[in-house]
């Protein structure tokens, strides 16, 4: 009976704000997750948190977060058929956090910290049609792709991270944190190992 009760403490969360603070504090990743899913394309992101704790019950955040994006493209004036687009991103942000409760924390990310940032490189330009020609007219237009997906992933990951208030009904055991922000029921693994 008391080692069923001390799991149900462990799992169900901290004992006091301080006592999470020290919890969550390090780096934790997520799962994948859509970010935005239209009939132009699907974006996907992964997050990454580094928690530093620069108080007993607050600190510092940075937020990280590895984008995919997948769309179809209308041909452009070179290439009459359909391009397939594929690219990647990463985009980061900052901001403060603080325990507000033994299962909740707040969080303020300062909108001036978004960055995206976007490799023309890593842009892949597919149509099963594509002569030589064309490949290289396609490769001329990878600067610009790459340039209106960045303004693109800004909007949508400026959404989602100013979405960010609260990390609620958060409960860690075994190196994984259950929580929810809004209605998503969310789980991250922490990244290397804590000292104790």
């Amino acid at each position: 009976m008391v080692a069923a009760m001390a799991l149900f403490v462990t799992f169900s969360g901290c004992d006091s704000p301080s006592k999470l603070a020290g919890a969550i504090e390090g780096s934790w990743s997520g799962a994948p997750e859509t970010l935005s899913n239209t009939t132009d394309g699907i974006v996907t992101g992964v997050d990454s948190y580094l928690f530093t704790k620069t108080g007993a019950t607050d600190g510092s955040v940075e937020i990280a977060t590895m984008i995919s994006l997948n769309e179809a493209l209308p041909g452009d004036s070179s290439i009459v058929q359909p391009i397939s687009l594929s690219a990647a991103a990463k985009a980061t942000a900052q901001g403060m956090w603080v325990a507000v409760d033994d299962d909740e924390i707040s969080l303020t990310i300062d909108p001036t910290t978004i960055e995206v940032s976007v490799d023309p490189d890593a842009v892949v330009l597919e149509t099963s049609l594509l002569t030589g020609n064309d490949e290289s007219v396609a490769s001329t237009l990878k600067p610009a792709i790459a340039e209106r997906i960045k303004k693109q992933i800004v909007r949508v990951i400026t959404v989602k991270y100013l979405d960010i208030k609260h990390f609620d009904d958060i409960k860690i055991k075994d190196n994984r944190m259950k929580f929810e922000i809004g209605k998503a029921h969310l789980v991250m693994s922490r990244q290397g190992s804590m000292e104790e």
